[in-house]
């Protein structure tokens, strides 16, 4: 499995298929996500990014943030 892999080489892996804010069909169009549900999921990877892997720029509390 890809998280399998990516614990073999240590590097960060972040399901969000099973995230339930994607599950809404509104954002989605022919089984891809729709520019809504595109511009939501961006918001949501660059935000855990940002809180996961540099909390100190960003000054966020790492045990702060609210997980989803």
């Amino acid at each position: 499995s890809v998280k399998a892999v990516c614990g073999r080489y240590h590097v960060a892996f972040k399901d969000y298929s099973q995230d339930s804010i994607y599950l809404h069909l509104q954002y989605f169009f022919d089984n891809h996500m729709n520019k809504d549900g595109a511009s939501m999921f961006t918001s949501h990877l660059a935000s855990d990014i940002k809180h996961e892997f540099f909390p100190e720029v960003f000054g966020v509390n790492k045990d702060a943030v609210p997980k989803r």
